[in-house]
């Protein structure tokens, strides 16, 4: 075609480099509008605003007809049970098997998706007082030993489903986080097959000082606390679902 333009790109003799190039099809390659203004306070009426590009990290899970294998859906317990045996068995729990100890500060919270959930030691009558003691006591090591060490437990699903092909079917992958109090806090993390690819090297350059004062003096402006408290934060939910079901109920006349 006339006018056509060819880009030739070099590429490693490998898989994932080969991986790389076919998803980067899938990010925004334009660069005609800006995606994010990121406002500051400012001493005068204006803000601050800080101009952003957005990236997408991952292939959403919810994408593929496999995401339910996937860990994509967190939304609740229910989740995490596996389909019964027989209309007379009650679902089987899920089980999921430590594969890697990793460091907490070497985990890119970008990698993790989804909503969390939190793990409690088992208060589930059919086990006897024993066995709950038991389980208790192991579940309060965990809680030490990863929060002591900083460390984070990465966590691989065992497959519910057997392909002819393959002795497994597809994994998900969780990781798991110790808090403050007897709990635990899972959330799903991405594998190599969602992965999009991302170049953002270390940046070694000085900031601009007249830059650092700005933004210095926009933070000075705003509250710091030293615990995020989401009780502090209303976003109007109740009162736009109180508007809308009042509009909802007023397109109907009821006659009795």
């Amino acid at each position: 075609m006339l006018g056509a333009e060819v880009e030739l790109q070099q590429v490693d003799s490998s898989v994932f480099a080969l991986e790389n190039v076919l998803k980067s099809w899938l990010h925004e390659q334009g660069g005609d509008r800006e995606h994010l203004h990121l406002l500051l306070p400012s001493m005068g009426d204006t803000p601050v605003c800080i101009k952003c590009d957005i990236q997408e990290r991952l292939i959403s899970p919810a994408l593929i007809p496999l995401s339910p294998n996937l860990g994509a859906k967190t939304e609740s317990p229910r989740d995490f049970l596996l389909s019964k045996n027989s209309a007379t068995q009650s679902p089987l729990p899920q089980r999921l098997k430590a594969i890697k100890v990793l460091c907490a500060d070497g985990v890119c919270e970008s990698l993790m998706y989804g909503l969390p959930l939190l793990l409690r030691p088992s208060c589930c009558w059919s086990l006897d007082w024993d066995d709950m003691e038991s389980n208790h006591k192991i579940f309060h090591g965990l809680c030490h030993i990863l929060r002591s060490r900083s460390l984070f437990l990465l966590l691989q699903s065992e497959p519910t489903h057997k392909t002819a092909s393959r002795a497994a079917g597809v994994f998900s992958h969780y990781m798991l986080q110790a808090s403050p109090s007897l709990s635990l806090l899972l959330k799903p993390v991405v594998s190599r097959e969602l992965l999009l690819p991302c170049s953002v090297p270390p940046c070694t350059q000085e900031p601009c000082p007249e830059a650092t004062s700005t933004v210095q003096a926009s933070l000075q402006q705003l509250d710091e606390e030293s615990v995020f408290n989401p009780l502090l934060l209303n976003s109007n939910l109740y009162v736009q679902l109180r508007s809308h079901g009042l509009l909802f109920h007023g397109r109907y006349t009821y006659k009795y």
